[in-house]
């Protein structure tokens, strides 16, 4: 072999050398530069979903019947009901992750609801709104649950929350006003 050749032979090896650390750098500086991407998106991901849930709920302008004075009366022992009614009135100031972090007190202050009704106002139309109640407290705490719960249903489920403890209310107070109708009823017979 002559020294041309062998000169020839080290500068094919010497570039083929470079060459593939060349391409080792160059891939491991890319693999590097995708990750930090998929960290910097997977942040921008979680910060932008804090955001989202430091956002209020926005209830305040749903309002919910008193009750009447005979309602109260029996409410007024009822410690699943005064639990509910707490959160309730508390929700028009919650954000919706004060709504994701209660939501299984919610679910079970509604599942004590069904279990505790006072006999003098249990009847199918009360139990049918609790059971709405449960259902929603349910879907609620179901997408609090999630990795990433999903703002709009929240407050969906906020907003619908409110609105059916308005309607059991609503039902606590006919309750009475059909006791006091067959009151009046059987009187003018």
């Amino acid at each position: 072999m002559s020294f041309l050749e062998t000169m020839h032979n080290y500068a094919l090896n010497f570039i083929q050398k470079l060459f593939f650390s060349g391409l080792l750098i160059f891939t491991i500086l890319a693999c590097k530069s995708d990750s930090s991407e998929n960290y910097n998106q997977e942040n921008t991901g979680q910060s932008e979903q804090s955001k989202n849930l430091e956002e209020t709920l926005q209830t305040d302008t749903i309002s919910v019947t008193s009750l009447s004075k005979a309602s109260e009366e029996v409410t007024r022992e009822w410690m699943s009901y005064i639990a509910l009614n707490s959160e309730i009135e508390r929700m028009d100031n919650y954000s919706l992750q004060d709504l994701v972090n209660n939501s299984e007190t919610i679910l079970k202050v509604t599942d004590s609801l069904q279990q505790t009704v006072p006999k003098k106002i249990n009847t199918n139309a009360l139990q049918a709104r609790i059971r709405t109640l449960y259902t929603h407290a349910r879907l609620l705490e179901e997408n609090a649950k999630r990795n990433k719960p999903n703002p709009d249903q929240l407050k969906e489920l906020g907003t619908k929350l409110k609105l059916d403890f308005n309607n059991f209310n609503i039902q606590i107070n006919e309750v009475f006003i059909q006791q006091e109708d067959s009151i009046q009823t059987r009187n003018r017979l």
